[in-house]
């Protein structure tokens, strides 16, 4: 039958690969999966029996199965040596064999289903959106590697790691274990990945890592000023339209190496010149780096390059809880506003505060400072020729309330 005969070439093929990846295996001297991915497609709109596929006796593992323009992909770990299995399989169909009373022993639905098989590829573990993953093959991310449990869950991890090291990928020591699969996080390359054959033939599903701010919030602090620099060396210095966000707060400190360049040393102010220029709290150093790079958890994560359109100014309107007792916010904030709008006349702003009352009296209704805001705002001033644009925080808990 042409059918069987096309899918012994195909076998063929796929054994001369698995010899070649098992000579790899060896010199590497990893001792699990040793042996070979491959990857079963279904005929259009045909559903294939994937699970059948496996044969746990045998080693013979079902990796994962996905589907792609109306065809059903099942990727299979062979172990070395077991290829005869499927070849057995075909032979039986070709000869239409039967057993007692007639009954099929030819495979025949799970046969006519199967349209071509072929050894693994990336993208025959790639089980996420396409969308996940990175618009440059060279661009590093952190991936996580879906492992098979096997026999023997350490040596598992230990070999994937050193594939890993070879390819010259970072992989993690910690480790997640599900009743079939661990998953190890790693970073590098897409490129790395299609260059290392042993890495993809222990991975049973490959995915990209979530990552969360937690992640970088918790590595040694070498690790994060390597994180720092790699950003600081991806900042674009362009700097369009002469924009600015002013942030009104407790002051910056703006020898952090992510702000140097962001923050003139001109153009930090302060209502109180006793205070100094420095932020000795640190919320208004937290909400510059806000301000200019917004959520660092996925701009850390990537690899592109980083345009921030706009720089930053700051006036530094308290030190710290407490301060400016018994004096008008309202006024304190117009004369933060006249500072830089002096030194600076003809800058594009917005101006950001997320200084809040602790007094809810107000309850919502205008007080004093919300009125001068409102009033600086509109330019009641100069009747409307230059208004400004107002950032405040919305509010906040323990019944504290912004501006009243």
């Amino acid at each position: 039958m042409q059918h069987a005969q096309e899918l012994r070439t195909q076998f063929a093929q796929v054994e001369a690969a698995q010899l070649q990846r098992v000579a790899e295996q060896k010199a590497a001297e990893v001792q699990t999966a040793i042996g070979i991915q491959i990857e079963f497609e279904s005929q259009q709109g045909v559903e294939l029996a994937a699970e059948s596929l496996a044969r746990d006796r045998q080693g013979i593992e079902l990796m994962n199965v996905r589907e792609q323009d109306n065809h059903v992909l099942a990727t299979v770990f062979v172990p070395q040596g077991k290829l005869t299995h499927f070849e057995k399989l075909i032979e039986a169909y070709a000869e239409h064999r039967t057993g007692a009373g007639g009954r099929s022993l030819d495979n025949q639905s799970l046969i006519d289903a199967i349209r071509s098989v072929r050894v693994a590829t990336f993208d025959s573990l790639w089980t996420d959106s396409a969308a996940a993953l990175p618009a440059n093959d060279t661009d590093a991310i952190w991936w996580e590697a879906w492992l098979p449990a096997g026999g023997n869950r350490p040596q598992v991890t230990a070999d994937f790691r050193k594939v890993g090291e070879m390819a010259g990928l970072l992989v993690r020591e910690r480790a997640l274990h599900f009743p079939e699969r661990s998953v190890v996080q790693m970073y590098g390359s897409k490129a790395q990945l299609l260059q290392s054959s042993l890495v993809l033939n222990m991975v049973a599903e490959l995915r990209r890592a979530k990552t969360t701010a937690e992640f970088f919030a918790a590595l040694p602090l070498e690790e994060q000023a390597e994180w720092s620099g790699n950003l600081q060396a991806r900042l674009m210095p362009q700097h369009a339209g002469n924009s600015y966000v002013t942030l009104l707060d407790t002051g910056v400190n703006h020898g952090h190496p992510l702000l140097a360049a962001m923050v003139a040393d001109l153009d930090r102010h302060t209502v109180d010149p006793a205070w100094g220029l420095d932020d000795a709290n640190g919320h208004g150093t937290e909400l510059a780096g806000l301000a200019l790079f917004g959520d660092l958890t996925p701009t850390l994560s990537e690899e592109s390059a980083l345009y921030v359109p706009h720089r930053l100014e700051s006036v530094k309107i308290l030190q710290g809880p407490g301060d400016n007792d018994g004096q008008s916010y309202g006024s304190i904030t117009a004369e933060a506003v006249a500072r830089v709008e002096i030194t600076a006349h003809d800058r594009r702003r917005v101006f950001a505060m997320a200084v809040s009352s602790t007094d809810g009296r107000d309850r919502g209704r205008p007080s004093s400072w919300s009125a001068e805001v409102d009033r600086l705002a509109c330019d009641y001033e100069g009747q409307g020729d230059t208004p400004r644009l107002f950032v405040l925080c919305a509010g906040e808990h323990s019944g504290s309330q912004c501006l009243g």
